[in-house]
């Protein structure tokens, strides 16, 4: 949900301080689940937080804005999927074996 909320965010055609708050949150969530170093994760967070900072906004900071939107969302895209239950079923598959092998 946060990934839909956050292509959302990157597909607006006008942002509002408002939806910062809706991702805020959630976006160091969505930075530690990209492939980044630690350091490229955190420059991209601090970049979005100076970005939405500039009151009023700039043409420069609008658009520093979208491309480090869109390099998240690349990192995002890019990232191995996380299946939770695929390591529980394989588990349970090698046990059902080794159970069967034992009988």
């Amino acid at each position: 949900m946060f990934v839909g909320n956050f292509i959302g965010i990157v597909c607006a055609r006008s942002l509002h301080y408002q939806f910062y708050s809706w991702y805020f949150y959630s976006l160091p969530f969505l930075l530690w689940r990209t492939q980044f170093p630690t350091v490229v994760r955190i420059i991209l967070f601090v970049i979005v937080e100076l970005c939405w900072n500039v009151y009023p906004s700039t043409s420069y900071s609008s658009l520093l804005l979208l491309f480090a939107h869109l390099f998240i969302l690349f990192g995002l895209w890019s990232s191995p999927a996380e299946y939770p239950y695929a390591d529980k079923k394989e588990k349970a598959d090698r046990d059902s074996k080794e159970s069967g092998k034992a009988m």
